[in-house]
């Protein structure tokens, strides 16, 4: 008898305990929302939480005040959220106000005073202010301690030894104790950035609070990329742009030609951490990235050469690869860089400095450069020479040395004829009459010769010519007028000295240079 009234006691007892060790029930009341007749549309997620709801959801918020017209909302339907007390779980983001008069209210969820990763609620209103949707993900039933076992600095510590393991060194920020909820499970995480320039990184943590692993990382600077639109330098729209997103800011950043990142069909091979980027210089190279903060970028004197800047080279990449099968100017996808309105040199003018091109500022009577194809596809020619031939930047092969820029640029502009009306002149847009430097089709025109040696009146002659800036290195932009002429020959054919040419086109010539520069040339 003693035994079974030891049982019974014994068996009461555990089971007190383990009520005891239940977590205590909250009443969030019924779910009047799903019901609600001014309901138009209810969807929910697979937890059963509302992610949109819209109908006449509400009357004119009092006084005008829809931050509390949208906790008046969430509180009435707390039932429908599983939310146990919105005002101390919704925290104001921001509101914002459309060019309809609508106000979009944004909640962060927060739980125990700790911010939920994702836990976003957006109420939008009428430009009457009813409230007429509303939108997001609510973290229903979280029941984790929110006090961390692992320090900050411990938790930055992981993630820069990680990334330096892969990527490289970059600076932290600080780190944030969150919620994260990931995969099922609910963490908490200290959640930071760092930030690195060399590669280009913006990469996300969330290092578990409690145990110290990693719960989640990636490269937030590379997971988004958008199309831009502008306005070229000849004031023509350029609406496909691509540009990089991030902390409410747009930049002239291009990873969309990187091999694990084709999201708008590029089909690029640049490698993971390179990019094309595009600058604006001033007065020091090589200046800063181009931004903006909507997306359209259409000032004349400082965005206008970078949208031509950006849209071309981008394009040279595409050029190169789809043409010679060239993954980029040195062939393994290098970063490329470009910098406009640089002023502290001069004016009218642009260069290849070893690691970027660099387009000048403009005076009286001209455009910027970038505003020319062919001066683009010029100048990263030079950098497909200086990794293919080679060639000394003087004399005689300076002048072969510039010839095949003019080459490159020629066949550019005439494989992109929609985006510039292709010809046989260089730099045409650059002045605003449209008369180029360099005629490829007669180099006479502009004082160039187009026949080797000194039979012709327009040869410099490089015997005994000591180079120097002075004398453009003896002729090299001089005497670059013969191999133009045969690069236009080739193409289009032609008499000459009386020999009769017939042209193979310039999508043949240039891989016939080409195939010199890369194999033959020294």
């Amino acid at each position: 008898m003693k035994a079974a009234v030891y049982t019974v006691i014994l068996f009461i007892f555990i089971s007190l305990s383990i009520m005891a060790e239940q977590p205590e029930k909250i009443s969030y009341g019924p779910n009047f929302l799903k019901s609600n007749p001014d309901v138009m549309t209810y969807q929910t997620n697979d937890r059963g939480i509302p992610r949109y709801v819209e109908g006449n959801l509400s009357g004119p918020a009092k006084s005008g005040d829809v931050v509390a017209e949208a906790l008046d909302f969430f509180e009435n339907n707390r039932g429908a959220y599983k939310m146990a007390n919105p005002a101390e779980e919704l925290m104001v983001e921001r509101t914002d106000v459309d060019d309809l008069g609508m106000s979009h209210v944004r909640f962060n969820q927060y739980y125990e005073g700790v911010k939920v990763v994702g836990g976003v609620l957006i109420a939008h209103f009428s430009a009457d202010n009813r409230l007429k949707t509303v939108n997001g993900t609510y973290i229903d039933m979280l029941n984790i301690d929110t006090k961390p076992n692992l320090a900050q600095d411990e938790a930055v510590k992981t993630a820069a030894d990680d990334l330096l393991s892969f990527f490289g060194a970059g600076e932290p920020a600080t780190p944030e104790l969150v919620v994260f909820p990931w995969e099922g499970q609910n963490y908490l995480c200290w959640r930071l950035f760092i930030y690195s320039d060399t590669p280009m990184g913006r990469w996300e943590y969330l290092v578990d609070a409690g145990s110290g692993e990693i719960v989640f990382k990636a490269n937030r600077i590379m997971d988004v990329d958008v199309w831009g639109s502008g306005i070229s330098v000849m004031g023509d729209a350029r609406d496909w742009l691509d540009i990089s997103y991030t902390s409410g800011t747009y930049y002239m950043i291009d990873y969309t030609r990187q091999l694990n990142n084709n999201v708008h069909g590029h089909n690029g091979q640049m490698p993971s951490g390179n990019y094309i980027q595009t600058n604006i210089a001033g007065s020091s190279l090589p200046g800063s990235v181009a931004t903006d903060a909507d997306n359209y970028w259409d000032v004349a004197t400082s965005q206008r050469p970078a949208v031509d800047g950006h849209t071309y080279t981008g394009l040279m990449y595409d050029y190169m690869l789809n043409t010679f099968n060239r993954n980029g100017y040195n062939g393994n996808g290098a970063t490329m860089l470009t910098s406009v309105n640089y002023s502290a040199e001069g004016d009218n003018n642009a260069y290849w400095n070893g690691s970027q091109i660099v387009i000048w500022s403009w005076s009286t009577g001209w455009r910027s450069l970038a505003a020319c194809p062919d001066v683009i596809a010029h100048e990263w020619g030079h950098a497909i020479t200086e990794y293919c031939s080679d060639l000394v930047y003087q004399k005689e092969p300076g002048a072969l040395n510039e010839s095949f820029s003019d080459m490159i640029g020629a066949a550019f502009e005439f494989a992109y004829d929609s985006l510039d009306t292709p010809d046989w002149l260089m730099g045409e847009n650059g002045r605003t009459t449209g008369e180029g430097f360099r005629s490829m089709s007669d180099p006479h025109v502009y004082g160039d010769p187009d026949y080797y040696g000194t039979s012709d009146p327009y040869w410099v002659n490089v015997v005994g010519c000591t180079p120097s800036w002075y004398n453009d290195y003896c002729g090299v932009h001089t005497n670059s007028g013969v191999g133009n002429k045969w690069f236009f020959l080739l193409s289009d054919g032609g008499v000459h000295h009386g020999i009769t040419v017939s042209g193979i086109g310039v999508r043949y010539a240039i891989k016939i240079a080409d195939r010199a520069n890369a194999f033959y040339w020294n």
